[in-house]
């Protein structure tokens, strides 16, 4: 609902010239020169009277937002109402007539804000609501921020800018940068000090399938009548299928990981989920996620291809390029999913990817022993090489995504080591001959995996999957790269 400008509380503005300190300053009441360059505008707790603030903001022009060719490159926002929340210290603003957009933020960052209590201080109406990036900020649940100046200091503030869900207004957040930087920071510093690392789990066919008579990826009734312990209600009426072992790999997980999930399925749905997998919320105590708005908005874009799901939507950690001054480790979360491209490429080096059982009589993922496996590892080298890192050095901190790909190469590394059977002088001249023997292929002859490897992964070394004209790597046990 729009909200009325007479609501606007007693915080007060005051016109001056382009020096706040000038003689000549005036008050909202005067008549406005005309300037190319409108007067700022002094917000504070000793000002009088509010008037409107009006200003001209520029929009950015990031590659990543779909943009019309009728969207300007500003939009105008005029204040509609000013709150009484202030800023701890009673700060006074210089409020300009003219501002550039930095960024669009994920919804991280606007949890962060509301997290710590930060309450918005003013609500503006816009003239443009139709424009790509406000459509962005709205259908992504994103936030942009500009720069304030303080008056009195060199301190820099952000003002975060959020569009209400009425798509009517906008809300902004004034914090100091300074602020938002050490929530950053303390998010890394808590989950680090309990001796966790973050982990986010997909729901549909990686913990759980829906029981239904549907077409596509739904467990029959008949199917399900085979495992009954494995079915599970929703609250709803519906009923999904849990994967082997799930409630057993969930409380191991939650010794050394901050449990989120993620899923594409409604709010409604992920949380009926997470109901039936951890009814005290004692395990998964992280954020259950649903990207549901994000592919909605998405899919009536004409970029329709992106990724619904991001990291950054569910909890924002430093970053090397964001946070140049952070010293201290990266916090970079695992991430467990059958489909990598519902996720950023940047993101998708962090996903275990995972499979439906080959041959299961009813549809089944194994956690055990890949999955659990290999998060182990990651957890107990991270912790390893933080323990024995020193920041002093300048050396960067240690990265789970780097101590996943270090695994799959040693793994690789192990599995090609390993003595075949038959793989003397004579077989090796028959190699020569027949080049497929290395796995297991009798030329006119049926597939006979030699001994040490899986059938199933000979098998996946023979039809290698070509994705877009480009041929991937072989399968290599349970962590290969799918082609989705």
């Amino acid at each position: 609902m729009k909200l009325d400008s007479n609501k606007a509380s007693a915080m007060c503005t005051v016109a001056l010239s382009k020096n706040p300190t000038s003689q000549e300053a005036t008050t909202l009441d005067a008549p406005t020169p005309t300037s190319n360059h409108p007067k700022a505008i002094i917000f504070g707790p000793l000002a009088a009277q509010p008037e409107q603030w009006k200003f001209k903001m520029t929009m950015p022009t990031g590659s990543g937002i779909p943009f019309e060719k009728s969207d300007p490159p500003f939009v105008t926002l005029t204040t509609c109402s000013i709150t009484r929340a202030r800023p701890p210290g009673n700060p006074t603003f210089l409020l300009e007539g003219e501002y550039v957009m930095k960024e669009l933020l994920p919804r991280s960052f606007y949890n962060l804000l509301s997290f710590n209590g930060i309450p918005h201080t003013f609500v503006f109406n816009f003239t443009n609501p139709e424009h790509a990036a406000f459509k962005e900020m709205a259908g992504l649940r994103k936030t942009g921020y500009i720069i304030v100046k303080e008056a009195s200091s060199n301190e820099i503030w952000e003002l975060h800018l959020k569009v209400s869900r009425e798509r009517t207004n906008i809300f902004g957040y004034l914090i100091r940068a300074s602020e938002v930087r050490r929530f950053v920071q303390i998010n890394a510093s808590t989950i680090l000090a309990g001796r966790r690392l973050p982990l986010v789990l997909d729901l549909d066919d990686t913990l759980v399938r829906m029981i239904g008579t549907e077409e596509g990826r739904y467990v029959p009734p008949a199917q399900a009548m085979l495992v009954p312990d494995r079915v599970r209600p929703l609250a709803d009426g519906r009923k999904v299928m849990l994967t082997e072992r799930v409630e057993e790999f969930l409380q191991w997980a939650s010794k050394y990981y901050d449990i989120s999930v993620c899923s594409v399925g409604d709010q409604a749905y992920v949380d009926q989920v997470i109901a039936v997998l951890d009814p005290s919320r004692s395990i998964i105590r992280g954020v259950g996620y649903s990207a549901r708005a994000e592919y909605m908005h998405i899919q009536g874009t004409s970029m329709s291809k992106r990724p619904p799901k991001d990291l950054e939507s569910l909890f924002v950690y430093p970053t090397r390029a964001r946070d140049v001054l952070f010293t201290g480790a990266l916090v970079e979360a695992m991430i467990v999913d059958d489909n990598v491209h519902m996720w950023p490429l940047e993101q998708q080096d962090s996903i275990i990817v995972v499979r439906e059982q080959r041959n299961a009589k009813v549809w089944n993922v194994q956690l055990f022993p890949h999955v659990q496996s290999v998060l182990n590892i990651i957890h107990g080298e991270f912790f390893k090489q933080l323990d024995q890192w020193d920041m002093r050095s300048g050396a960067l901190g240690p990265s789970t995504c780097q101590i996943y790909k270090e695994y799959l190469r040693n793994e690789l590394a192990r599995r090609i080591a390993d003595p075949v059977a038959g793989s003397g002088r004579e077989n090796s001249v028959h190699q020569q001959q027949n080049p497929l023997n290395s796995l297991g292929v009798v030329v006119g002859g049926s597939p006979a995996p030699p001994s040490g490897l899986p059938a199933h992964i000979v098998q996946a070394a023979i039809s290698t999957p070509v994705l877009g004209g480009k041929v991937m790597s072989p399968m290599i046990g349970a962590f290969t790269l799918p082609d989705d």
